[in-house]
């Protein structure tokens, strides 16, 4: 299943609302779609999740890579996760590695 991704940008936020699945079979697409909608100048990233149902370990690390990327002095959150994604989320540890807001308006808001 692919995922689909849709841009906006908010400010100098760029979103990217997610759609479908995140795990092994189109993890690569995932990476792929993601560094080539964040320009170099983009100085933060909000992931807007409320259209995932599920996301894998594999989908976790890109996750994590691009929190990286977008670490200090840039800003890096996640939003709108659906109660399975954010179960997984807390689970795994990432609920304490990223930073998750309730809403994109909350989370722009902030960064």
């Amino acid at each position: 299943m692919a995922i689909n991704i849709s841009w906006a940008a908010q400010g100098d936020v760029r979103i990217a609302t997610l759609d479908g699945r995140i795990d092994t079979s189109n993890a690569r697409e995932f990476e792929e779609k993601m560094l080539e909608g964040v320009s170099e100048d983009a100085r933060a990233l909000l992931l807007e999740f409320s259209g995932i149902t599920y996301i894998s370990s594999a989908g976790l690390r890109i996750v994590l890579k691009l929190a990286k990327i977008f670490s200090k002095p840039k800003s890096f959150a996640v939003c709108s996760l659906p109660d399975t994604v954010d179960e997984i989320f807390t689970i795994s540890g990432f609920s304490q590695i990223v930073t998750v807001y309730k809403s994109p308006a909350d989370a722009v808001q902030a960064m």
